[in-house]
């Protein structure tokens, strides 16, 4: 960038993840928010010259990309696999947090003895926010960020979340130390409620929805002042009309799949041996005709999974075996990865919405399917991650009835059939959650978004 111009105001972007470039770098976010301000966006990377790749990323006259360290090490295993999960005790009803405190003490021994260890002392003696201090006084590696802060500064801290991502600690306590405003902006549904220990918070949230906005003020002692409701940035898609959506029998048919059966959208994640065990499982069904009428199978690989786990399944008639988005071979955001572009949303898009029933674990997949009121199955029948089902953020969607939970592969059979001849089956409960979750539904949440950066700016510099 050249010389800051006084007319414009600067922000600090930083994306942790794929994900999180997927909702921001990929969609109408850049390029409103681009209009606005100067925005330098901050990507981890591994490379030692912090050079990022961001070739076909949006390009703009007020855009620049950098790199952040993968900050790895003693310090980070100090904090954020002993200290933080041991010593902050406040969360230990949560289901999510005593789910993790189980299979973590159960691996590594040092979590087992501080564990008994800190169970003589008081139950609330240690806080979050305790925590985050100390990392402020401690942080190591504060040259790279306030090199970027000396070159560019910035007048307000983006981050995804409130510091539950990789290298998200390190910028907040960074930019706490140097009196930069932080704002959390694009968080997802469950991180308030499944990492409550890992939260560093930042100066203001922008959250999805009201849920968002009590589970901040419960858990995190966040202020209303502090707090703002803006909607879904990556459901955005579903509610506006994209360039290139296909029709039914186009898309289905370009996938090998025949538009005239009914299909089944598989949002697939290779927990243990169930995504394989359950698509074999539907190659036998179909051949044994206990369908009750032929279906289609759409395999949606989860993002973070290998491709070559899905190999057995390529070529069968009538099951499709498709990638999550467009797989990245650069270094930004780790050496491997999956990010959803353009295209790619449309392809999700239509994923959803040209098909019948849908089956995951418990995933913010279930939401998507109930945008376009699609039938969902959820599995209950595979530890430890079925456990997830009862983790606050997914608990009312179960709760409400929305879903149904499988206990055995035969469950999903009886299920699928079941939706098969009345798909109307809790529909005012999917309804309910999608007007709980997600809304609201007019496609301009990311409009919202930066509407409250701008409040927010206004706050910090009232007479600029």
């Amino acid at each position: 960038m050249n010389a800051k111009d006084i007319t414009l105001r600067t922000v600090f972007m930083f994306l942790p993840s794929r994900l999180h470039i997927s909702d921001v770098i990929h969609t109408e976010y850049i390029k409103e928010i681009a209009e606005k301000y100067r925005v330098v966006v901050l990507l981890p990377t591994q490379e030692p010259d912090l050079r990022v790749d961001a070739s076909g990323y949006f390009t703009h006259q007020n855009v620049s990309y950098h790199g952040i360290p993968h900050f790895t090490g003693k310090y980070w295993t100090l904090f954020d696999w002993l200290l933080r999960p041991e010593c902050i005790r406040r969360f230990e009803d949560n289901p999510a947090v005593a789910w993790r405190n189980d299979n973590a003490r159960r691996v590594d021994v040092r979590r087992r003895i501080l564990h008994r260890v800190m169970q003589v002392l008081p139950k609330r003696l240690f806080s979050t926010d305790f925590f985050s201090f100390l990392e402020r006084l401690t942080m190591p590696h504060r040259p790279v960020f306030n090199a970027y802060v000396k070159q560019h500064h910035p007048d307000l801290v983006l981050l995804a979340t409130p510091g539950v991502k990789l290298v998200e600690p390190y910028i907040i306590a960074c930019a706490h130390r140097l009196g930069i405003p932080t704002v959390a902006f694009d968080f997802s549904w469950d991180n308030l409620t499944t990492y409550p220990r890992h939260v560093r918070k930042t100066k203001y949230l922008i959250c999805w929805n009201e849920f968002h906005r009590e589970m901040a003020k419960e858990l995190h002692d966040y202020k209303d002042e502090q707090l703002f409701v803006a909607g879904v940035l990556r459901f955005d898609a579903y509610f506006r009309a994209l360039e290139g959506e296909e029709s039914r029998e186009a898309f289905l048919s370009s996938r090998g799949l025949d538009p005239k059966r009914k299909t089944l959208l598989y949002a697939a994640r290779s927990y243990g041996t169930f995504h394989t065990d359950f698509i074999r499982a539907f190659i036998r069904w179909q051949k044994e005709g206990a369908f009750a009428e032929s279906l289609n199978l759409f395999v949606r690989i989860h993002p973070i999974d290998p491709a070559g786990a899905y190999d057995e399944f390529l070529n069968i008639p009538n099951v499709h075996i498709g990638l999550a988005g467009t797989h990245k071979e650069s270094t930004v955001s780790g050496p491997d990865g999956v990010e959803t572009e353009e295209g790619d949303w449309v392809i999700k898009k239509d994923s959803i919405r040209h098909s019948d029933i849908c089956l995951n674990l418990a995933s913010t997949f279930s939401i998507e399917a109930f945008i376009f009121d699609k039938p969902v199955i959820n599995v209950g029948f595979v530890p430890p991650f079925s456990g997830i089902l009862k983790f606050p953020h997914y608990a009312p969607v179960v709760e409400a009835g929305a879903v149904r939970v499988a206990q055995k592969m035969e469950d999903i059979l009886t299920y699928i059939n079941g939706y098969l001849k009345d798909p109307s089956q809790e529909r005012q409960a999917r309804a309910d959650i999608v007007e709980k979750f997600v809304a609201p539904t007019d496609g301009f949440s990311y409009r919202r978004n930066i509407a409250f950066i701008d409040e927010i700016m206004e706050r910090e510099y009232p007479t600029r």
